[in-house]
This record gives C-alpha cells, structure tokens and sequence, in this order.
C-alpha cells in the first residue's frame, strides 16, 4: 500500500494505490477507488503516482493513510514532497 490519495485518475475520486509484483518481476501501480456517483469500486492501473495529491505522511501512525512503509518508497517519491514531509 501506497497510501491514500484525494484524487486519483480517471475519475478523481480519492481511493488507495497499491503496488504489487508479479512473480516474474513485473510490478504495477493499481488505484482502488469507490466512486459515488456509480455506486461501484474501481481499480485502474497508473503509469505513474500522482504524489502531489498523498495524504499521508512519513511520521504518521495510520499504515493505510501513510502507506505500509513510506520510506521505503523512494526514489519514487518525488523531491518536493519529501521536503514538504519533515521525517520525524
């Protein structure tokens, strides 16, 4: 787990993403939502993370807000949210 995110592409409902490899290697990047106006949950792949839009943080104390282990994630991380999310 990722961590939970305000929005999240296509639709821009907050949800979750999960990152998750296959065991011959092969990783990907699932946002899992649930979408109020269909009344249904959604699961897409992403290409990429869209961090700007995290809701967690590196000092938190809920794993599926925070991600599982969010300092194991970066580089993927970008810079300007590590800056912006002091490490306790």
């Amino acid at each position: 787990v990722l961590g939970k995110f305000r929005s999240l592409p296509p639709t821009g409902t907050p949800g979750w993403v999960l990152k998750t490899t296959t065991t011959h290697g092969r990783t990907f990047r699932l946002a899992w939502s649930f979408s109020p106006a269909s009344m249904r949950f959604e699961l897409g792949s992403l290409k990429t993370v869209p961090w700007t839009d995290w809701l967690g943080s590196f000092g938190g104390t809920d794993p599926l807000i925070d991600g599982d282990h969010p300092r194991n994630y970066p580089p993927e991380y970008p810079p300007e949210l590590i800056q912006r999310t002091p490490y306790d």
